[in-house]
């Protein structure tokens, strides 16, 4: 197959202020026997967003396709793929782009095969906000929302099974990886693992200067021991991107991840309940996506034997079901997709083991847990607590890591964000079991509040 590639307005690779056009032609003479003819042309258009590989691989990826069913025909065929985004269509949402990471050239995916721990291991986590308003720099609950959630990702419990269609339910693997807002700075210090820095710039993740304070962006924590993540605007087109292992360098090596998605966030949806994050997470531990480097043609895939080969990249959807490409039922459910968050559920055993490898060769710094030591030893964060069953029928417990020193509250709120039951725990506690029985079945999330921090997590009562 022969390709043409032109983009009007300069937009490959740059970002413009004003509308950009972008359109790809391609031609395929087929090779049926009957050589069907297939002309395929995309179009794009975009406001002051950036034109990605990854954009370019899902449009071709739908055109080959297309072409595919033309010569199957045995016929002439003209498919002419439009994709219009402006504000009058799609109430007014721009054309997104998930993840923006690429791999780098020649790289392919290492499986772990020894023995891993049987206990789940602990990593430093801090979180850059970037943000030029007050809707930009997102709440410390917010930022405990996200955490929480790459917590339940990384380390399943096996609720997650219930979400999944029964082929793929054997092959729900936990992580065994926990993370955690570091508590103590490169240098030592006391810190809640949070660093919040005003810009001017929009679409500062877009750039360069995102990565260094000289440029007005924010330098990384020591990379080798903490996992440096920037909550930052990338244009509300592309929603995220981190760093693969065999290209991390020091001052840009982490995640970027778009404010509007990250934590829990109405201001996502379809992609706000936190797989975002997730998602790059698994790109920074060296996970690929399903298809590779697009896989219109069923022959590219991500190295592993437990991920279907796909041809899809579920960008939109929250399918239902089994879907099928390439032959096979697509696991549309697994994190490393494009599906939307409510969709999202599950890691195999191979992307652990891909994992596991990058922690214990390229990552494993990471293993020092000197950014999670424990401040005052013996005593408890407020946010260091172990929430179970989850979830629950009558009673729900909190039990924190030590005694806390100061009072903490709870506040426990409906899916609508209703405040319904709170509690107030003096200093000196270690447990609490929530009695919440009343309560009918349904999804809660549960506050945790004190002078020094807090926490937001997910909580649901079975039916």
């Amino acid at each position: 197959m022969a390709h043409d590639e032109h983009a009007a307005n300069g937009g490959v690779n740059g970002v413009e202020q004003q509308s950009q056009l972008h359109f790809f032609l391609s031609y395929d003479g087929g090779k049926g026997k009957n050589h069907g003819f297939c002309l395929y042309i995309w179009v794009v258009f975009t406001e002051s967003r950036q034109y990605t590989k990854d954009m370019k691989t899902s449009l071709k990826m739908s055109g080959e396709k297309c072409c595919r069913i033309a010569a199957g025909l045995g016929s002439g065929a003209l498919c002419l793929l439009l994709f219009f985004l402006a504000k009058a269509v799609a109430a007014q949402s721009p054309l997104i782009v998930p993840c923006a990471s690429e791999a780098p050239a020649a790289y392919w995916p290492r499986v772990w095969q020894g023995s891993l721990p049987r206990e789940p291991v602990t990593l430093s986590v801090v979180v850059h906000v970037l943000y030029q308003d007050e809707e930009q720099n997102l709440s410390d609950e917010q930022i405990y929302a996200q955490i929480e959630e790459l917590n339940r990702a990384f380390h399943e419990d096996g609720s997650g099974a219930a979400q999944l269609l029964p082929p793929f339910r054997p092959l729900l693997a936990d992580l065994e990886l926990q993370f955690c807002l570091a508590s103590l700075d490169p240098d030592g210090n006391p810190t809640n693992g949070i660093t919040r820095t005003p810009v001017a710039q929009a679409g500062m993740g877009l750039t360069e200067a995102v990565f260094f304070s000289a440029l007005g962006g924010v330098d990384n924590w020591d990379a080798a021991r903490y996992i440096n993540i920037r909550v930052v605007d990338m244009g509300g087109s592309i929603l995220g991107k981190a760093t693969f292992p065999d290209e991390a360098t020091p001052e840009k090596d982490g995640l970027l991840i778009d404010w509007r998605v990250f934590g829990l966030s109405a201001n996502g949806a379809p992609h706000g309940l936190g797989r975002t994050a997730v998602h790059e997470m698994g790109h920074y531990f060296g996970l690929l996506h399903p298809w590779g480097e697009g896989n219109a043609n069923c022959e590219n895939d991500d190295g592993l034997e437990d991920t279907p080969r796909t041809s899809e990249t579920y960008l939109g959807e929250c399918p239902s079901g089994l879907r099928e490409s390439c032959g096979s039922a697509d696991m549309y459910t697994n994190y490393m997709y494009y599906s939307d968050d409510a969709c999202l559920w599950q890691f195999t055993p191979e992307q652990k083991g891909v994992v596991w490898n990058t922690l214990l060769h390229e990552r494993s710094g990471l293993l020092s847990g000197e950014g999670c030591s424990s401040p005052l030893p013996g005593r408890a964060a407020p946010q260091a607590f172990r929430l179970w069953p989850n979830p629950f029928e009558g009673k729900a417990n909190l039990q924190w890591e030590g005694v806390l020193e100061e009072e903490v509250q709870l506040f426990l709120y409906d899916a609508a964000g209703r405040l319904l039951l709170q509690w107030r725990l003096p200093a000196g506690s270690s447990a609490y079991a929530m009695d919440l029985r009343d309560l009918p079945a349904g999804l809660y999330f549960l506050r945790v509040k004190a002078a020094s921090g807090g926490r937001v997590v997910k909580i649901e009562k079975a039916p």
